[in-house]
């Protein structure tokens, strides 16, 4: 499958110190919505070349014996080439190259 992709977007990062000791933690969601786009002069996009979809990835990250944790999330809005159905219908092999850009930032 093919798509185009936007930039990688941080929506927020946040850091807190802790206990060297914490638990370690590598939480990573992966969410993704349909999404209508509207262009900048108004005009919705009718998606004719395919639908976009806009990836989250929030996180929850605490190495080990780093005394930190990591918390926020990244986005990417995608348009897929020549596809025009639902997220959950998308085989698991191009939802992973999907979200490979996204996790991989983390």
């Amino acid at each position: 499958m093919q798509f185009k992709k936007n930039k990688v977007v941080v929506n927020s990062f946040h850091y807190d110190l802790v206990k060297p000791e914490s638990k370690v933690k590598n939480d990573l969601n992966v969410t993704m919505n349909r999404m209508n786009i509207t262009h900048s002069n108004g005009e919705l996009d009718k998606g004719e070349e395919g639908h976009y979809f806009e990836m989250k990835v929030p996180f929850e990250i605490v190495p080990q014996d780093s005394g930190i944790k990591a918390t926020g999330q990244v986005s990417q809005l995608i348009q897929t080439i020549d596809y025009y159905g639902e997220a959950n219908e998308l085989d698991g092999g191009s939802l992973e190259e999907m979200t490979r850009p996204l996790i991989e930032k983390n």
